[in-house]
């Protein structure tokens, strides 16, 4: 899987140009504020149909323009696909090959490494629960629909919940839906976390990292009846899939607690290497691998075992990051961004 080309009109500061990729190394040089985060930005909402640094979509439309278009054309098992973006004030609209859709997350598969992605080892448990999601479509497209579908029934609950005359019936209704799909998720979470176990130790190795073993421990959060009444009570669902967590223990110690910067560091790369290894193996074909920055959490033995690891294969990466770093002189096709222009060097 790759990106051939990439269009953009007025989204951010991205003036309105066509960039085509290289089928290997691509490296997006400039300096902070002209655009290099914005480019990987439109290409993950394509692939993701979500922003990893906004909700609120007009903050994607350059300011004093009505809209904002994004356009990818990618290559996949010697066929072409299309998926574009329009972005306005009222409306976002996805299509593929010309004809919409709600959303797409197999046309274009991602594995993203940006520095907030830190927060997936220390940070709330939503973080990890988006990541092994994530992971889980990725693997098993045709598993997203069990996702919406709890998301649903979940949004239906808590408003019955908090209305002043709770409707018993109905929220039992929705517990049954919740229940259903709930024991699906977490199956697919826990078999999840057992493939990320293996590989990601492997990974760990291969990174030259000095940690021994990194497991991936799902920690469930179970809802039956008996729990009804603590949630009739708090007015919220308390219970089920949405407060579930992950526990990685490094070396059999809880790195949400215990691990370093450096071995926080570890995790996070062994975790995401592991993703595209899994992608790769069950798809039959290499996610795109976006790089935003991720050269400037890393230090120099880290940087270096990863970049020779990252590019030992047959794969797409698209990387930015400023001047003077050792980006320029890694072998790749280079793009430099200044005031939200891309220029081939």
């Amino acid at each position: 899987m790759l990106i051939k080309r990439l269009y953009v009109q007025n989204f951010r500061n991205l003036k309105e140009q066509e960039i085509s990729f290289s089928k290997n190394l691509n490296i997006l040089i400039g300096e902070n504020g002209q655009g290099k985060t914005n480019l990987i930005e439109a290409i993950y909402i394509l692939s993701t149909t979500k922003s990893f640094r906004t909700s609120k979509k007009e903050e994607l439309i350059k300011w004093g323009e009505e809209r904002a278009i994004s356009f990818v054309e990618v290559e996949r098992d010697e066929s072409t696909a299309t998926l574009s973006l329009e972005i306005t004030k009222a409306k976002t609209k996805f299509l593929r090959n010309e004809e919409e859709i709600k959303r797409d997350l197999s046309t274009l598969t991602t594995v993203s490494f940006f520095p907030s992605d830190l927060e997936i080892i220390k940070g709330a448990p939503s973080e990890r629960r988006r990541f092994i999601d994530k992971l889980i479509v990725d693997l098993y497209p045709e598993t997203l629909s069990q996702f919406f579908a709890y998301q649903r029934a979940l949004a239906q609950k808590n408003r019955l919940l908090k209305e002043p005359h709770q409707n018993l019936s109905a929220i039992e209704v929705y517990n049954k839906i919740l229940i259903d799909n709930g024991e699906k998720i977490g199956e697919l979470r826990k078999a999840a976390s057992s493939l990320l176990t293996e590989s990601s130790t492997r990974e760990l190795e291969l990174l030259k990292s000095p940690e021994q073993t990194l497991n991936v421990v799902y920690e469930p959060s179970f809802f039956d009846e008996t729990k009804m009444k603590a949630e009739l009570s708090a007015r919220v669902s308390l219970f089920g899939p949405h407060r579930d967590d992950l526990r990685f223990e490094l070396g059999g110690v809880d790195s949400r607690a215990y691990a370093s910067q450096g071995q926080t560091r570890s995790v996070l790369l062994a975790l995401k290497l592991s993703s595209i290894k899994l992608i790769e193996e069950k798809r039959k074909t290499s996610p795109v691998v976006l790089l935003d920055d991720v050269d400037s959490e890393l230090d120099e033995k880290r940087r270096s075992s990863f970049f020779e690891h990252i590019s030992s294969s047959d794969r797409q990466v698209i990387i930015t990051g400023p001047r003077g770093r050792h980006l320029e002189d890694l072998p790749g096709k280079q793009l430099h961004i200044q005031d939200g222009h891309w220029i081939k060097h």
